[in-house]
């Protein structure tokens, strides 16, 4: 691990860090401080990121890292030795007033572009595609596929769930997978325009 003070973290299991980050049911918007008090979360943006593009749209986002693994699977990454990769939570959505539009959860270098989730991947990285739903399912979440969308050879896709769960808002997430000839990468995002 990379970041100062990753090593402190505990480990969790996926799926009980994507049921942390459903919001309750009471919730009626996500803001930039949504978890910022979390103790097993290392904040990079203190407290957001805002970027104004050619075109007059507007991106913001939040970057936090964390540790994690898929059913007690590690994803791993060779430097010099084997080491841990630390997991990326990323808030996102457009101008910072409006809140966070979604949650993205991906295994990621802590100090790799912002948005980039294919940096885990190829040769060097190991357990980089995860499949969540076993997870979410041990936790008490379930999930209910709602549609898919299947390109290539089938390996690269995208489902789209809705997730529940005792207490926390029904919440759409989608699940995609990209794979090549280098290996496989793996993103989810929750969507936080409610149901």
């Amino acid at each position: 691990m990379s970041h100062t003070g990753l090593e402190k973290l505990k480990m969790q299991e996926i799926g009980y860090v994507i049921k942390n980050f459903l919001p309750d049911s009471n919730v009626s918007r996500i803001d930039w401080d949504y978890k910022s008090n979390d103790q097993s979360i290392i904040w990079l943006h203190k407290p957001y990121f805002e970027q104004r593009f050619n075109d007059g749209s507007v991106e913001t986002v939040r970057k936090g890292v964390f540790r994690s693994n898929v059913l007690g699977v590690q994803t791993t990454y060779l430097q010099d030795r084997k080491y841990e990769l630390p997991w990326s939570v990323i808030y996102k959505g457009g101008m910072a007033k409006f809140g966070v539009t979604e949650i993205q959860f991906h295994p990621n270098l802590p100090d790799i572009d912002i948005i980039d989730s294919s940096q885990c991947f190829g040769s060097e990285y190991q357990n980089c595609a995860f499949n969540p739903i076993q997870s979410l399912k041990r936790v008490g979440v379930n999930s209910k596929m709602i549609c898919q969308d299947s390109f290539g050879s089938g390996s690269n896709f995208q489902k789209v769930y809705l997730l529940t769960s005792s207490n926390k808002k029904p919440t759409y997430a989608i699940y995609s997978m990209s794979t090549g000839s280098g290996g496989s990468s793996t993103d989810f995002i929750l969507i936080s325009n409610f149901i």
